[in-house]
């Protein structure tokens, strides 16, 4: 099957493991043909940068078609693509995959149902008012005017409207009036790690940072702005004995928290930053990882660590509230892990446990290759 990826307004970055990452390798697994169409967008050392339109070929064998949205702040939120229709039709797709929802292209739902009658319509959704919709602007203007026309327009034309989790299932249904009837729930995927290969992995890591023994490995990562509440990380570390455990960083930080947080960083021993991981480097250090540790605003990384067999730390009953199930703690307020923190640290046995329900929910939820095959089933 020719299986197209529409990420028209979420950046397409060949290197980097989100859901459509995950996806393609699934459908290349599969025996299918996947099929990327994207805007000029791309993720690029923590920063969103630009690169050139055109059709190319990533090494695996993936087509990747690139369209020039224009330049300017209305033309990047409307996600309007002269010709969509045609272009999209000229690729003769089986199933297509929209990533972002929120755009003019689903307009064109009625003309592609009379032009591919083969092929099978979804969008994936993970929108929700902790990333989205945080200004009048945005969202009375946005939102509910703009993008809720497009939507409601379209919808009978989707076989399915896939939300990651209860957080964007609750956006769709105030923002865009879509029915619960025709949603479904499609989790932020994970490559489920064999115990032998993370066994493996986290010796190599241990060894390269020189860790005892004894000491704990905890891991935070993401874009850190104020609502990751990496300062309240750090205050945990704080209450920590010396030695117990070291706090390792990876991702990148805006500027409201920049200056702030890096210097705080560089004072404590007890925590390293990273800098911007690649695939690899990522999988490795949660696998790593005893205990990965989200005390903020919701990441797909937390999904990719229980994927590892290692606990976590998350914060967001609506976002997490399916995905801990005696493989974590789900914290009732961000402050709290100043708390939680030093007190399961200093019981690894409980860990140990949490690593093995973590690895029964994956299988359950979270298997990559699982949630891509509901696409084609």
């Amino acid at each position: 099957m020719r299986i197209l990826q529409v990420c028209i307004g979420n950046p397409f970055t060949p290197t980097m493991y989100y859901k459509e990452n995950y996806l393609l390798d699934a459908f290349l697994e599969a025996g299918h043909t996947p099929l990327i169409l994207a805007d000029t967008t791309t993720w690029q050392d923590g920063k969103i940068v630009m690169v050139p339109a055109g059709d190319t070929t990533l090494e695996n064998g993936v087509r990747v078609v690139r369209v020039d949205l224009g330049h300017g702040f209305l033309r990047q939120k409307l996600r309007w693509v002269h010709g969509f229709s045609d272009l999209v039709v000229s690729l003769q797709p089986d199933v297509m995959l929209v990533h972002a929802i929120q755009q003019h292209g689903v307009c064109d739902l009625k003309e592609l149902r009379q032009r591919l009658p083969q092929c099978r319509f979804y969008a994936d959704v993970s929108t929700a008012y902790q990333n989205s919709a945080k200004n009048w602007l945005s969202r009375s203007l946005l939102h509910r005017g703009i993008y809720r026309a497009w939507i409601q327009k379209s919808l009978p034309y989707w076989d399915k409207i896939f939300y990651v989790n209860e957080e964007s299932k609750q956006f769709l249904q105030e923002m865009y009036g879509v029915p619960n009837e025709l949603m479904e729930l499609n989790a932020l995927p994970g490559v489920i790690m064999p115990p032998e290969e993370k066994a493996s992995r986290k010796a190599e890591f241990r060894s390269a940072h020189g860790l005892a023994d004894e000491q704990l490995v905890l891991f935070h990562s993401g874009k850190m702005d104020a609502m990751k509440r990496t300062g309240d990380l750090l205050d945990a570390m704080e209450r920590l004995p010396e030695g117990r455990a070291r706090l390792f960083i990876a991702g990148s930080f805006y500027d409201d928290v920049r200056e702030v947080l890096t210097d705080r960083i560089a004072r404590m021993p007890n925590v390293t930053y990273l800098g911007f991981l690649n695939q690899d480097e990522m999988q490795t250090t949660l696998a790593a990882s005893d205990l990965y540790c989200q005390p903020g605003s919701a990441s797909q990384t937390a999904q990719a660590a229980i994927a590892c067999g290692t606990p976590v730390i998350v914060y967001g009953e609506a976002a997490y509230g399916k995905f801990i199930h005696g493989n974590g703690v789900l914290l009732s307020r961000p402050e709290d892990i100043q708390t939680v923190l030093p007190e399961l640290v200093s019981r690894p046995d409980e860990l140990a446990r949490m690593s093995d329900a973590a690895y029964k929910l994956a299988g359950e939820l979270l298997d990559y290759r699982a949630l891509a095959a509901r696409l084609y089933r």
